[in-house]
């Protein structure tokens, strides 16, 4: 506000005290205001019921006392791909040697091995010499620009 326009309202010197007066004193009372921390509420404890411990029993009680699994029948000698009528007679070497060949898992550890010394022979080749050749073959005739060499004029 511009001192013009409180002079207007408050024409005389005791009211433009005064006025000053009371914007000082709700200024400061703003201020107090602002630097006292504002009161934090108290949590109310929430009442929570105890139970009391139960008495557990000792053992636990069984499912069925007298549950007892139904017998399953055994499996069929007939299997597939096994003939009871011709079989072959074999030493333990023989069967070892059989189960090595036919064992999926091991073949692939073979074919594995076989890939990693590929891949080191490859990595090996990087110091091979490398001998390379070229040959081409250029004929050219020179025209004779001289009369000493017999060039025509």
């Amino acid at each position: 506000m511009s001192f013009a326009f409180i002079k207007s309202i408050f024409g005389s010197q005791t009211a433009r005290v005064a006025f000053g007066t009371l914007i000082l004193v709700a200024a400061s009372n703003f201020a107090a205001a602002q630097d006292e921390p504002a009161p934090t509420p108290t949590p109310t404890p929430i009442p929570v019921a105890t139970v009391p411990p139960s008495v557990l029993p000792s053992d636990p009680p069984p499912v069925a006392p007298d549950f007892r699994a139904p017998m399953r029948p055994l499996p069929g000698s007939e299997r597939v791909g096994v003939d009871v009528a011709n079989q072959i007679s074999l030493s333990l070497e023989d069967a070892i040697r059989r189960a090595l060949q036919n064992n999926n898992d091991i073949e692939a550890s073979r074919n594995s091995v076989e890939i990693a010394e590929f891949n080191l022979r490859a990595a090996r080749g990087v110091f091979d010499p490398q001998i390379a050749t070229e040959s081409y073959y250029e004929s050219a005739t020179v025209p004779t620009a001289s009369l000493i060499g017999g060039a025509v004029n």
